[in-house]
């Protein structure tokens, strides 16, 4: 007996054979006896050569042999192929015999799914290592081995600041998707703002340099490159002076208060701020 074949020698003037297994008889002409049919267990198996009754009788049974049916082992599923990663959806191709799937995705607990697929959510930027197999249900099917991949998800950097204009020494720009605050740099001097404006509080003279940056959150975002520079112009102004009467009117931001030693002259609380030209001014003071 090997392989689940029955084979025996042949018996002269036999004309058949018969096999008792288990108690169960089976008639076959001639050896061998393919046994692929057996439940799982152990069998008693005899046999004994036909005579015709006229010129050969019956032979006796022969002495048992004991024939064992292993289970057989299970089948080793085939490995998930096409692991994909599309958004936060992970993927890959259903495979046969499979009950359910393990992921893992670096040394996190692992995740039991019924189906060929699965939402990793929202992952922070960084490195994955993602694992899947395929489970059988280890009676007549065997895990399959691990399909790996890499999965990188980087962080994006926000967009560079546009469209700048300043209004009444407001500095303001387009706002940027994502972005947490801004950096304003002012002659290397940075302020930040929540919001995409910014007060230019500006009162020396001269050109100043002006470039804005978007601030990510610093995970899931980076900060944006500097703008292009933004060159604002801060021009002195010189006031101007006239005399009507006993009444002195002045043109010029720079002057905050006026004190003047001139007999019978009265400084306006709140003057009205007349452009005279500076002839009239040297005029004016002359007289």
């Amino acid at each position: 007996m090997e392989d689940g074949i029955l084979v025996w020698s042949e018996v002269e003037l036999a004309v058949g054979y018969l096999v008792l297994i288990d108690g169960q008889e089976i008639s076959v002409d001639h050896s061998p006896l393919i046994l692929d049919q057996l439940a799982v267990g152990m069998h008693q198996i005899q046999i004994k050569a036909l005579g015709n009754s006229t010129v050969s009788q019956d032979s006796e049974f022969s002495v048992p042999i004991y024939y064992e049916v292993e289970a057989p082992k299970p089948r080793l599923l085939d490995r998930p192929n096409n692991v994909i990663v599309t958004g936060s959806t992970l993927s890959w191709d259903e495979v046969t015999g499979a009950i359910e799937y393990a992921i893992q995705v670096n040394d996190d607990p692992e995740m039991i799914v019924l189906s060929n697929s699965l939402d990793l959510g929202v992952l922070a930027p960084g490195t994955y290592l993602i694992k899947i197999i395929a489970k059988g249900n280890q009676e007549t099917t065997q895990d399959s081995p691990a399909s790996t991949i890499e999965h990188i998800i980087e962080a994006k950097q926000l967009a560079q600041v546009q469209a700048f204009q300043i209004v009444d020494n407001v500095l303001s720009w387009d706002e940027v998707e994502f972005a947490f605050s801004y950096l304003i740099d002012i002659r290397g001097e940075v302020f930040s703002s929540p919001t995409p404006c910014f007060e230019l509080n500006l009162s020396v003279p001269g050109e100043y340099q002006i470039f804005i940056k978007a601030v990510g959150d610093s995970l899931f975002y980076l900060d944006s490159i500097w703008s292009e520079a933004i060159i604002y112009q801060v021009v002195e102004t010189n006031p101007f002076i006239t005399v009507e009467g006993d009444q002195l009117f002045l043109k010029g931001e720079a002057f905050r208060f006026v004190s003047f030693n001139v007999p019978n002259l009265h400084v306006l609380e709140d003057p009205y701020w007349h452009r005279a030209d500076p002839w009239e001014q040297e005029d004016a003071i002359r007289s």
